[in-house]
This record gives C-alpha cells, sequence and structure tokens, in this order.
C-alpha cells in the first residue's frame, strides 16, 4: 500500500488518507518525457498545463485561474515556494531539477487545514532525494528543436556522518515559432542530510537561480523586445529528533528570495503632447522568512496526533508600476493540528484543521472532517467536508502602481494610475464535499475515484477598464464545482504499465468579471503507456485529450489531442553505465493549448544520460 506524507503531515497509507492524492514516482517522470517540472501535472486528473509564452508556464486545476494560478499550495521538501507578490508559482525559477525529484504527491481537494491559505483547490508536493540516494556522478546532455539545450552535473557522496549531494546544470530554449521567448537558466543546487545522533538528524539544502527570460516583441513600440533577468536564491535548514516510539519533533527555517529586473521604455499617447515615451519598471523583489515547529505523537495505539506553529514575514518591494514599497509586509501566524483515530480496523477518522491571523484579512478557521471505511481488504470508501480559504497576495491587497512621462512631467506631479489594489479585499472562501473509492489489488491495480461539489465564494478577479489602465482588483463572483476524477494505474507485468486519468468539470459561476464558467475543459483524459521492449530497451507513450476551453487570460481553445512518444536505450561499458533516450512531443501535428499566438509545433529531443 502505497504511503503518502502530505495529507496530514501524518505518514498515512494512501487507502486511510483524508483526500484524493495522486503519486507521481520517478517512473512516470521518466516514462512521460516529460522536460520540464509543469510538464508532468499533465497526467493528473482535474489538472491543465499550457504555455502563455515559454517564459509562462500555466498550471491549473478545475480552471479559475489566470498564469498566476493562486489557488495551488507548492511544496519543494516541505517549503512553500509560491511567490507573495503575485500569489503564483515562478515554475521556471525554481532552483531544481527534474533529475533530482523522487516523487510527487499531488493533493485534489482543499488542504488548507494542514498547510495554509494558499492550498485552496490542492497541493503540489515534491520530493528530492535524500542526500545517501544517489551517490557517484552523473551528468546529462540534452538537445532538441527550438534550440532547446540542456547540460546537468551532479555528484553525491558521504562525509562521516553527512549525505550530500550538489547538482549544476544549465539550460536554454527558444520555445514558440511565433514570439521573441527564449529562456536560459543557470542554477546549481546543494543537500546535505547529516545524522546528529541516533535520535537527530539536520536537513540543509541551499540552491539558487539566474537567467534571463524574453518579453515583448521586437519592433513593437508598445510592449518592445527586452530581458526579464530572473533570480531565486534560498536556504532551508530542519532539525528533526525523534522522542519515542511514534513521536518525533521538527524546527524547520527557511528563506527565499525572488526577483524580476525588468525595466524598458514604452510609446504612450497622452493628451495633448501625442506620443511620448515612458519609462516602465516591472521591477519586483519577493523576501520570505519562515519557521515552523511541527510535533507528532501516538497516545494510544489507535491515535495519533500531528500539531505545529508557524510564522511567516513576507517582505515585496515592487517597481513604480506595481506601487508596492519596500516596506510592504504580510505576517501570518497559525496554529494547525490533526488527529488520527481507528475506532476500529476497518474505520479511520481523521479531523484537522488551522487557526491563522494574518495582516491582511485577519483571522480565520479552516477545518476538515474525513472518514475512511474499508468494507474489504484493498477496498476504501471515504468522505469528506472541508473548508479553506485564500488570502489576497500583496500586490491584490496593495498595489498603488503608476507611471509617469517625464519628458513632459519632470517632478511626475501627475502619474498615470495602472494597477489599484484594494485593502478591503475579503479572503475568498471554499466549502467542499467529496465522496471517493480506493482500491488496490496486490501490486496489479490501483483505481482512485472521487465525486466533488465546491462552493466558492468571494472570487478575487481583476478588472481591466475599456482603456487598458488602471487595472484593479475586486471580489466579484462566486462559482460551484462539481464533477468526478478517476485514476488508475496498470501493471499486469514486471514489463508494462498503464496510467490513465478522467476529468468530468462542470463550472456554474454568474461570470460578472471573468468568464470562470468556461476556464476549465468538461472532459479531459490523460494516458500512459510504459513497456520494456527489451532487457535493455524501453518505450512509452503518452496521450492526452482536451475538450474546448477558455483560460481567463488566454484564448478560447478548441480540442486538443497531444501524443508524445519516447524510446529510451540502456547503455553499459564497463564501469560506465547510463542511458540514451529520443522523445518526440505532440508528434501527430501542431496544437494551441493557451493562445492562439504560442502554437505548440512538433518536436523532438534527444538525451544522453552518464553514470561515472
Amino acid at each position: 500500500m502505497p504511503v503518502v506524507l502530505s495529507v496530514t503531515r501524518l505518514a498515512q497509507p494512501a487507502a486511510e488518507a483524508p483526500a484524493t492524492v495522486t503519486i507521481i514516482d520517478r517512473g512516470m517522470i521518466d516514462a512521460s518525457g516529460a522536460r520540464t517540472i509543469p510538464d508532468l501535472f499533465r497526467l493528473i486528473p482535474g489538472f491543465f498545463v499550457g504555455l502563455k509564452s515559454g517564459n509562462e508556464p500555466v498550471v491549473t486545476y478545475h480552471g479559475l485561474s489566470d498564469t498566476y494560478a493562486r489557488r495551488l499550495q507548492i511544496l519543494v521538501d516541505g517549503r512553500s515556494v509560491y511567490v507573495p507578490s503575485f500569489g503564483g508559482v515562478p515554475w521556471y525559477d525554481l532552483p531544481l531539477a527534474l533529475e533530482d525529484i523522487e516523487r510527487i504527491e499531488v493533493i485534489r481537494g482543499p488542504n488548507t487545514a494542514a498547510y495554509g491559505a494558499n492550498a485552496f483547490l490542492g497541493v503540489i508536493s515534491i520530493h528530492t532525494y535524500h542526500g545517501s540516494a544517489l551517490p557517484g556522478a552523473f551528468a546529462r546532455a540534452l538537445a532538441g528543436t527550438h534550440n532547446e539545450r540542456k547540460y546537468l552535473l551532479r555528484y553525491g557522496g558521504r562525509y562521516a556522518d553527512t549525505d550530500y549531494r550538489i547538482t549544476a546544470a544549465t539550460e536554454r530554449d527558444d520555445e514558440f515559432d511565433s514570439k521573441d521567448d527564449a529562456r536560459s537558466s543557470r542554477y546549481a543546487r546543494l543537500r546535505t542530510d547529516h545524522r546528529a545522533s541516533a535520535n537527530d538528524t539536520l536537513l540543509f539544502q541551499i540552491g539558487a537561480l539566474r537567467g534571463p527570460r524574453e518579453h515583448g516583441a521586437a519592433g513593437n513600440l508598445t510592449t518592445p523586445l527586452r530581458d526579464r533577468n530572473a533570480s531565486t536564491e534560498f536556504v532551508q535548514l530542519r532539525w528533526r529528533r525523534k522522542l519515542g516510539v511514534g513521536s518525533d519533533a521538527s524546527l524547520q527555517f527557511f528563506y527565499t528570495e525572488h526577483e524580476w529586473e525588468e525595466k524598458y521604455t514604452t510609446q504612450y499617447f497622452l493628451a495633448p503632447f501625442g506620443v511620448i515615451p515612458v519609462l516602465v519598471d516591472f521591477d519586483v523583489r519577493s523576501r520570505r522568512y519562515d519557521l515552523e515547529l511541527q510535533h507528532r505523537l501516538t497516545p494510544s495505539e489507535t491515535v495519533r496526533v500531528v500539531w505545529g506553529l508557524n510564522s511567516r514575514l513576507d517582505r515585496v518591494d515592487a517597481g513604480d508600476y506595481y506601487g508596492v514599497s519596500d516596506d510592504t509586509e504580510y505576517r501570518l501566524n497559525r496554529l494547525f493540528a490533526n488527529v488520527e483515530w481507528h475506532p476500529s480496523p476497518a474505520l479511520a477518522v481523521n479531523l484537522g484543521g488551522i487557526l491563522e491571523n494574518n495582516s491582511f484579512t485577519g483571522s480565520h478557521a479552516s477545518p476538515r472532517l474525513g472518514l475512511n471505511y474499508s468494507v474489504a481488504p484493498n477496498h476504501t470508501f471515504r468522505a469528506i467536508v472541508s473548508q479553506a480559504l485564500r488570502v489576497p497576495s500583496v500586490v491584490e491587497e496593495r498595489a498603488d502602481g503608476a507611471i509617469c512621462a517625464k519628458v513632459v512631467d519632470p517632478t511626475c506631479s501627475a502619474p498615470v494610475p495602472t494597477l489599484l489594489g484594494d485593502p478591503g479585499l475579503s479572503a475568498e472562501r471554499i466549502t467542499s464535499r467529496e465522496l471517493g473509492y480506493y482500491s488496490r489489488l496486490n501490486d496489479t491495480l490501483t483505481f482512485d475515484a472521487r465525486l466533488y461539489h465546491d462552493n466558492i465564494y468571494n472570487l478575487i478577479s481583476i478588472l481591466i477598464p475599456p482603456g487598458g489602465i488602471p487595472r484593479s482588483f475586486a471580489n466579484t463572483d462566486h462559482a460551484t464545482l462539481s464533477g468526478a476524477e478517476l485514476y488508475a494505474d496498470l501493471r499486469p507485468d514486471d514489463e508494462t504499465r498503464f496510467v490513465f486519468g478522467y476529468a468530468y468539470t462542470h463550472i456554474d459561476s454568474d461570470d460578472n468579471a471573468d468568464n470562470y464558467s468556461t476556464s476549465a475543459p468538461i472532459h479531459s483524459v490523460s494516458l500512459l503507456v510504459d513497456r520494456e521492449l527489451s532487457p535493455r530497451l524501453d518505450g512509452s507513450m503518452a496521450v492526452y485529450r482536451l475538450d474546448k476551453f477558455a483560460p481567463l487570460d488566454g484564448d478560447p481553445i478548441d480540442e486538443v489531442t497531444r501524443v508524445d512518444l519516447r524510446l529510451a536505450r540502456e547503455l553499459k561499458q564497463g564501469g560506465l553505465r547510463g542511458q540514451v533516450s529520443l522523445v518526440g512531443q505532440s508528434i501527430l501535428g501542431d496544437i494551441v493549448e493557451y493562445q492562439t499566438d504560442t502554437t505548440f509545433r512538433r518536436r523532438v529531443y534527444l538525451a544522453l544520460d552518464l553514470e561515472l
């Protein structure tokens, strides 16, 4: 029975967790042929993955989102990585190599009870390999169409009582022929796992990324071609002590800094002067300080408890366009807890919740109750009721942006407003109800089905006036989501694996400000087939099918079918081991997934992996 770690913060068999959880393991990561981390979530029922540009991947669950998907909590080894300014995740700015990921747990449904306000519609929890798991040297070289290049070096070892791994990589990709959206990155990451005593362990991680991303278009006077220089830095430290059987305590601190540097001159019409040059400052810098204490204990044979305290400080400094000064702070303090009780061997009861106080919307509580009942060995039904919320981001709450035409107004006495936050915004709220069924037949078939009904209130939308500016934010809409999701993982023999996902998503909304009701495909299907063709040759195919829909800041999209193929050959010569793989993406032809000017064309890449 697979064990999940992220739902309640207790290690639980998947059948006993109070949520629907899908695990993307290393085998699925390799077989999918994914080039980037966002590509992996195409395999998850109800998820949509697209590209607004080659620099702006979009990952959403059940729609309701623009490019910056603010209603998902993203964790990397327990560290929240969404950016405080916008509330979304800059996926390509994470100093994280796909090759270092061991598994990803995807929680479908609200999980604010365990992880706080951004876990509104779900949680993506990424787990990298332990420092001892990948010893020795590893190198990867990848080349493909659209000038795609990737070079990665990794080394893992052990010194005294410390296991360590260091990874460094450089990447480049031009992505779309129709857009100026070249992207390059250089990043490095160090992980150490130190055993201080028989009962104490210490995790330390540090990482950084640098790289330019093209935006705008050559020859366009309004949005000229320029670079957005991205940088990310983080440090994480977690101490864990074993206190006894079924009991431990941990203390974690992390610091993350993310920055975009982007200034350019645009042409702006200002009566009575006509068209004049205007300097636009898109610089944004976000910093996060986070401290968390967690305690797990087992009071009896039938009861387990986890509780903890968390304190966070976010600081945001943005340029004139966003108007967020460097003293803008967001403070958060919270208490979380979950009790797991087994009144009988067949029944698991989970009662959990979180109490939060933040500097924007005050105090809130988010509870959850889950019942899991095993009607027979390996056959479990679950019923879950939960409430969750999403607090406005710093920009939604505090933006006061403007641009100045200093050619005619050197002192900026009459700035032109561009973006206005609203300090009176209410937190978004959701009440979710779920019925589910989980079955695992030996190691052959895992099946999970989910029916859900979600009521969402106070949706925060961006309002765009006829003239384009100033944009503003407001609580405008209510939405009701209902649907069904199926997931199956079939392994008929040791050489073959089928992974199937299906989602039916219905959104009912007044659509006062945005077209929420059409923001997700009604039907979506994914299928991954992996087959060992010979002892050293592996082949796989991934098929993705979406109904027509309209992303909030994208274009209406017709039905989409995408097929990817992968062929991998194991290499073994003396002490040298490795693999060469060939991947074709969208082999049936060009597709449009997000905007009509970002046509995803058929592409191929070749990768060589060597273990030294």
